[in-house]
């Protein structure tokens, strides 16, 4: 196994090889028929997307970037969520360095620095289609709140996780999830194009 470190991207990593990575991490979903709209965009894109208060992380093997996770701080209005939060963004580790821990280690790391930051919760978006990121948000700590469709053709599911106690009841939060999902979905087409005109 190799020798994985994970670190604050240093100056001789480029954001075009941010891009690549992440690129390249989400082909599977490319053939699935859905595009990660963020593993499209160039590394000035990306630079832009994180901001000058978010920071990003890089796994190393050696001098090569196999993974990758940013965060930048967000002002949340969610039902659950008010005032600042850690938005974790850009995950993606290659194909073939998957099964190694690797995007662990990097969440470790925007935790870390959340903490540090005495941020009460960390957020992270994804596509209602990707199944498999909502999987390892749940095994993380982290609980579906807010769905949402999005410009220009997806929905999309936003997941909160609480830095200390979480002041709402598991069934609670599903409750308040599920209605808003099937209000969303009753109400809009992906693309928040709405039904029956109104």
């Amino acid at each position: 196994m190799p020798d994985i470190v994970i670190m604050e991207k240093p100056e001789s990593v480029s954001y075009e090889e941010i891009h690549e990575v992440l690129y390249r991490a989400h082909e599977s979903n490319r053939q699935k028929g859905f595009v990660v709209r963020t593993a499209l965009m160039t590394g000035e894109q990306l630079e832009k997307h994180i901001g000058p208060n978010g920071k990003c992380f890089v796994a190393m093997d050696g001098d090569k970037v196999v993974g990758t996770v940013s965060y930048r701080i967000k002002k949340c209005s969610l039902w659950c969520v008010k005032g600042p939060a850690v938005d974790r963004i850009l995950v993606g580790v290659l194909p073939e360095y998957k099964g190694m821990h690797i995007a662990t280690k990097l969440f470790t790391a925007v935790y870390d620095a959340a903490i540090a930051g005495k941020y009460k919760w960390i957020i992270s978006g994804t596509q209602d289609q990707n199944t498999l990121m909502q999987e390892i948000c749940l095994k993380d700590g982290f609980m579906k709140v807010d769905f949402s469709s999005v410009k220009p053709d997806h929905y999309a599911v936003i997941m909160v996780k609480w830095l200390g106690k979480c002041p709402y009841t598991s069934t609670m939060i599903s409750i308040m999830y599920m209605a808003k999902k099937a209000y969303v979905k009753l109400r809009y087409k992906p693309g928040h194009v709405k039904r029956f005109g109104i």
